[in-house]
């Protein structure tokens, strides 16, 4: 399965913003891949693209990077990614671009596994036990990812079941329950999704909390399934000064901690994302 041809465009992401697409193609393969960005994004995640131009990063990796992989084994998935890393020679991929990256190198593993005639997880998974994650849905939010919602980023919820396909479904019962207590609290505005699909209103940060759990509830009472639900707080973007700026309340980092650490307990929250700035060297010892 030696790769015989790589091809890169520039195509549009979810949220309108320019990317790249990778297609890898072997003797008896094709893979192809796209790596989107986030809105909110890591101090010490991987640059996206070498001095933030999506056509300079694309332009690079065709003249210098292509060349270096066409041609070797699209199953040797760890001398692929090495000679990236390598061709790059920063610890952010700021040379290459983290999203060149990650869609050659996602590209790379769907043609190899296509060369095998097995399905992408079979071909990257070191054990024949397999077994598929419980799904987590953005249900509620705001943050980075909507104008007029909470400071909280996401609210999340997460099904457990034997049948994934249950699971899926009763996530998507929430999302819908949530639908239905926001237009009963706001019969009169009009509803909104954030770039992520989760419902946006304007509710204090605890509030919408509440009423997840609520919707939460009602679909575990109609369908007996367990629910738990999360946050991914994305708190960098409202720390400000060397504290939290919620819109209710201003935190330091103890009290933000606290803060936490209530609604863990209270809500019994299952996961909690971010909740402190990345830069968490700034807030001294805690």
């Amino acid at each position: 399965m030696i790769i015989k041809d790589i091809k890169l465009r520039k195509i549009i992401d979810s949220r309108g913003n320019s990317t790249v697409e990778a297609d890898i193609s072997t003797n008896d393969g094709f893979g192809r891949a796209a790596a989107p960005a986030g809105a909110s994004t890591g101090t010490f995640e991987a640059q996206a693209w070498p001095e933030n131009n999506v056509d300079l990063g694309i332009s690079n990796a065709r003249k210098k990077l292509i060349p270096l992989l066409t041609g070797i084994p699209a199953n040797d998935q760890k001398a692929f990614d090495d000679i990236i890393k390598n061709e790059d020679g920063t610890k952010n991929l700021q040379n290459v671009g983290g999203n060149i990256s990650v869609a050659l190198s996602l590209a790379c593993a769907k043609a190899a596994a296509d060369s095998k005639n097995i399905p992408l997880f079979e071909h990257v998974s070191k054990t024949k036990s397999y077994s598929i994650p419980a799904p987590m849905s953005n249900v509620l939010g705001g943050g980075a990812h909507a104008i007029g919602g909470t400071d909280i980023q996401e609210y999340l919820v997460t099904s457990f079941d034997n049948d994934v396909n249950t699971a899926i479904e009763t996530n998507a019962a929430v999302h819908k329950e949530v639908a239905k207590i926001l237009k009963e609290k706001f019969p009169n505005i009009a509803l909104g999704k954030g770039d992520e699909g989760a419902w946006v209103a304007p509710l204090e940060n605890v509030e919408a909390l509440e009423l997840v759990t609520k919707a939460v509830d009602n679909v575990h009472k109609e369908t007996g399934v367990e629910i738990r639900t999360g946050l991914d707080v994305a708190a960098s973007e409202f720390y400000k000064n060397g504290k939290y700026v919620y819109k209710e309340q201003t935190l330091t980092p103890e009290e933000q901690v606290d803060f936490m650490l209530g609604l863990i307990e209270e809500y019994d929250l299952h996961s909690v994302e971010d909740l402190l700035t990345r830069m968490i060297s700034n807030h001294g010892p805690l």
